[in-house]
């Protein structure tokens, strides 16, 4: 199998440094009535009738109304949705690692070991950003709220970055 790992990759790892994603992109979910589902309900609703997954970032958390209001609340609303992009994108991972291996055929490009290590370097920009996002509340309890969605837009962004290159046009070089 070829990939087209050079445009991809670069993109991938540009992208990574240079990424600022957005929650709450436009819903099309919203014209809908949801009474009685779950926000679980809702978010799968969403990534099963869209066709882009992007569209459903922030869909579970901002329909979980159920728990109240108090940061706490908000914070039981975001775990989950965090936890279901962040599972998503280390099977991503998992399936891109193995296919480069797989084209791993010069030792001098060891592409497998690399996306290791651009991954890394991804998760640990994605922590000190999201860190710096907290600090800016100054210990406010607002502050674990923000760093939640900021770990679920750079998290969820990752993830659909993954998949693209993963299911990148294949080419003949």
């Amino acid at each position: 199998m070829q990939l087209s790992w050079k445009a991809g990759l670069a993109g991938l790892a540009f992208g990574a440094l240079s990424m600022a994603p957005a929650l709450a992109q436009t819903q099309t979910q919203t014209q809908r009535d949801f009474s009685g589902m779950s926000a679980q309900q809702i978010f799968q609703l969403c990534l099963d009738e869209s066709e882009d997954d992007g569209e459903c970032i922030g869909v579970w958390a901002d329909n979980c109304n159920d728990q109240g209001t108090t940061t706490d609340a908000a914070l039981r609303c975001l775990e989950p949705e965090v936890a279901y992009w962040n599972s998503r994108m280390e099977g991503a991972f998992r399936e891109l690692k193995g296919a480069l291996s797989a084209e791993d055929v010069d030792p001098n490009y060891p592409l497998a070991n690399q996306i290791e290590v651009v991954q890394s370097a991804w998760s640990q920009l994605r922590g000190a950003e999201c860190a710096f996002v907290r600090m800016t509340y100054q210990g406010g309890s607002e502050g674990n709220v923000e760093y939640q969605s900021c770990m679920l837009s750079w998290t969820a962004g990752r993830t659909l970055d993954l998949e693209d290159l993963w299911q990148a046009p294949q080419t003949q070089p």
